[in-house]
C-alpha cells in the first residue's frame, strides 16, 4: 500500500508541475503555443470546374503572425505522385489564394471522371505549419445531374437517360467481361470508371485532341486512360463499353513496366470482344481481293490516315480472332502472360505457338485466301516484334478508338492514353438519342 501511495503522490506532483509526456500535436496544432485556438487557422477552401478550361482551388487562411508560405499540393487518379504549385496571393495575417490547374487541351488535357486529392500547406514568419486534411473532387462537367452505378467490374456514370436503360447495359457488359479476364489471365482486378456522353458536341468538350480531321470527322468515338482506370465513350453502346474495358483489363494484365503491347493485338483483342463486326469482316475481305492487306510489320502504330486506320482495325481484329479461334485461346493466354513478364512479342509467340510471328501472319494470309508476304531479307521488322516507343496507341477510327499523344501537366507525367473504337452501331445510337461522351478514339 505504502508503495502505491507513493506512485500516486508522485503522478499527482508530476501533473501539477507540467510534467510527463506532451500531448502529441494535430494537424491544426503543430507549431501552436495556444491552448485555446491553433496559431494558423484555416477559413475556407473551395474548388470551381470550369468545364474543359481549368479547375480553380481557392482558399482562405489567418494566423496570429504573418503567413508567408502556401502551397497547394494535388494528385491525380489515385497516383503516389503528388504535385505541388504555388498560389498567388499577399502576405499578412489574413490571406486568400488562388491556384488553377489547367485541364483541357490547350494546356494540360484531364479527362471526365479522374478523382483529385488536394491539400494545403501554410507557414507563417514563425515558423509554424499547418497541413490541411485531404479533400477529394471528380472531374465532371458541373452542367450534368450525373447518376453513378457499381458493379463488379466497374462504376458506370452517365446523366440524362433512364437508369434502367443505363443499368441494363451496364449488367449486360458486366457478364460479359468474364470472358475477357479468362482469356487475358486475370483473376478479380479493380474497379474501373466508365463515363458516357451522349453527343458529339460533349465529346468534342471532353475527348483529348487527335488532330483536326478527327474532329471535324467525329473519327474517335471513345477514349480508354489506363493509367487512371477509367475511360470515356460517347453513347450507351455495349459493345463500346467492352471494348474500352478490354484496353484497361490488358493494361491491368501487364505486371512488368518492360511489357509492350503492340497497337494491333491491342486492338485487336478489344475489336475481338465486340459482337458486331460484319462491316470489319467486308473491309478484310475487299483487302485480300484488291490486295491492300497491310503487313503486321507496319501495324506496331495505328496508320495516321483515316482509310488505314479503318484497314487496321479490321485487320487486327481478324488476325487475333484466327490465333485465337484456330490456333487456340490458351495460346493467346500464354502470349499475354509472356508479356506480361517482360518478355518481348516474337519470343512469346514462338514459346505460346512453336512458330515465329512471321510464320504465324503467313498462316493467317493464307487462311484468308491472300498470299504470303515476300521474304525480303530475311529479317523482322522491330515493328513486327511490337518493339515500338512507348506512346499511346490511337484505336479504330471507324469504331471510334484512338491514344491520344502522351502529354505532361502542369508537372505531372505524361498519361498513356488507349482510345476505343466507335462502333457504328454506337454512332447511331447516339444520332437517335443524343451525342453520348467517351474518351476513345472511333
Amino acid at each position: 500500500m505504502r508503495i502505491l501511495a507513493t506512485v500516486l503522490l508522485a503522478a499527482l506532483a508530476a501533473s501539477l508541475l507540467g510534467f510527463g509526456p506532451e500531448p502529441t500535436p494535430t494537424p491544426q496544432q503543430e507549431g501552436s503555443f495556444s491552448e485555446t485556438r491553433p496559431a494558423i487557422r484555416m477559413i475556407s477552401s473551395s474548388h470551381d470546374i470550369q468545364f474543359a478550361e481549368r479547375i480553380v482551388f481557392c482558399m482562405e487562411a489567418e494566423a496570429d503572425s504573418s503567413i508567408e508560405e502556401v502551397t497547394f499540393y494535388y494528385r491525380l487518379g489515385g497516383k503516389n505522385v503528388l504535385v505541388f504549385g504555388y498560389p498567388d496571393f499577399e502576405r499578412g495575417q489574413h490571406v486568400a489564394a488562388e491556384f488553377e490547374v489547367d485541364t483541357g487541351v490547350a494546356g494540360g488535357f484531364l479527362p471526365s471522371g479522374i478523382d483529385i486529392e488536394y491539400h494545403y500547406v501554410i507557414v507563417d514568419a514563425a515558423g509554424r505549419r499547418l497541413e490541411t486534411l485531404p479533400q477529394r473532387l471528380e472531374y465532371l462537367n458541373p452542367r450534368f445531374g450525373w447518376q453513378r452505378l457499381s458493379l463488379e467490374n466497374f462504376v458506370m456514370l452517365w446523366h440524362d437517360r433512364p437508369r434502367a436503360e443505363a443499368a441494363a447495359v451496364a449488367e449486360k457488359v458486366n457478364a460479359r467481361l468474364a470472358n475477357v479476364k479468362a482469356l487475358l489471365g486475370l483473376g478479380p482486378t479493380k474497379r474501373m470508371k466508365a463515363v458516357i456522353l451522349n453527343n458529339p458536341i460533349e465529346a468534342q468538350r471532353s475527348f483529348p485532341r487527335v488532330s483536326q480531321t478527327a474532329s471535324d470527322e467525329h473519327l474517335f468515338g471513345g477514349f480508354a486512360f489506363s493509367e487512371y482506370d477509367l475511360f470515356v465513350l460517347m453513347g450507351l453502346d455495349e459493345d463500346g463499353i467492352v471494348h474500352e474495358m478490354t484496353h484497361l483489363l490488358l493494361d491491368e494484365a501487364m505486371d512488368s513496366r518492360l511489357a509492350k503491347v503492340p497497337a494491333w493485338l491491342n486492338e485487336g483483342l478489344a475489336t475481338y470482344f465486340e459482337r458486331i463486326a460484319q462491316r470489319r469482316d467486308r473491309e478484310v475481305d475487299d483487302a485480300v481481293r484488291d490486295g491492300d492487306l497491310l503487313p503486321l510489320r507496319a501495324m506496331g502504330t495505328v496508320p495516321g490516315k483515316p482509310d488505314d486506320v479503318v484497314l487496321f482495325y479490321a485487320q487486327s481484329r481478324d488476325l487475333v480472332r484466327y490465333l485465337i479461334d484456330e490456333r487456340g485461346a490458351e495460346g493467346m493466354t500464354a502470349v499475354i502472360r509472356g508479356l506480361s513478364a517482360g518478355t518481348k512479342l516474337e519470343q512469346a509467340v514462338q514459346d505460346a505457338y512453336g512458330v515465329s510471328l512471321g510464320d504465324l501472319e503467313d498462316d493467317w494470309r493464307v487462311y484468308i485466301g491472300a498470299e504470303p508476304l515476300p521474304i525480303a531479307d530475311g529479317s523482322t521488322s522491330p515493328s513486327v516484334l511490337g518493339n515500338e516507343p512507348d506512346e499511346p496507341i490511337p484505336q479504330d477510327v471507324a469504331d471510334g478508338s484512338a491514344q491520344p499523344p502522351a502529354r505532361n501537366s502542369r508537372g505531372f507525367g505524361g498519361a498513356g492514353v488507349v482510345a476505343a473504337v466507335v462502333v457504328l452501331a454506337a454512332i447511331a445510337s447516339a444520332a437517335t438519342f443524343a451525342l453520348r461522351h467517351t474518351r476513345r478514339p472511333r
